[in-house]
């Protein structure tokens, strides 16, 4: 276990149970979200869904989501194509954050906690690029307007690394953590 001779059983209700169980949290969300994706994405549900929600980009767009795309069939294919790529690289990301949880940082492997984490942080300035253009707008959008899949994984993000760090130093030497 994470280069120590430690033998420390695994159990959920500790640190490093609680960080497993929301990285696996983590991981659903991105799964679920990347199926259901494509899935959706076609149909009535995903024709109301734009970027955000529905107010900040009307703000943004100048019309709702729907009435865009009822009237530009490029747009519609489009999003028919944006759509399976996101919703590919979000079930291969919630693949690889549940296989690296489960399979390294359950067995207290400082490598995995690091690599959750940075992968967590490295989203955090991609999103914030990504809405740029509705700053420059001077258009402000709710926290209920973001994808689940970019808020649901910040939010957890702090208290999994938190109690991962705890958990990982119980599981291995601070030094072993490093390399």
């Amino acid at each position: 276990m994470g280069g120590s001779e430690a033998t420390t059983a695994f159990r959920w209700g500790s640190a490093l149970g609680v960080s497993v169980a929301l990285f696996l949290a983590t991981a659903a969300v991105h799964l679920l979200i990347g199926v259901a994706t494509p899935i959706f994405a076609g149909g009535d549900i995903g024709s109301k869904v734009g970027l955000t929600g529905t107010k900040a980009d009307t703000a943004m767009f100048g019309e709702p989501p729907k009435v865009l795309q009822d009237s530009n069939e490029a747009l519609v294919k489009t999003r028919w194509v944006t759509d399976r790529w996101v919703g590919a690289l979000l079930v291969a990301l919630g693949i690889l954050e549940a296989a690296v949880a489960w399979f390294a940082l359950r067995e207290g492997e400082g490598w995995a906690l690091l690599a959750l984490v940075v992968a967590g942080l490295a989203m955090l300035p991609i999103h914030y690029l990504a809405y740029a253009p509705y700053r420059a707008a001077g258009i402000s959008i709710a926290l209920r307007e973001f994808p689940p899949y970019q808020w649901v994984p910040a939010l957890l993000l702090v208290p999994a690394a938190i109690a991962g760090w705890i958990g990982v130093t119980k599981v291995t030497a601070l030094p072993a953590l490093l390399t």
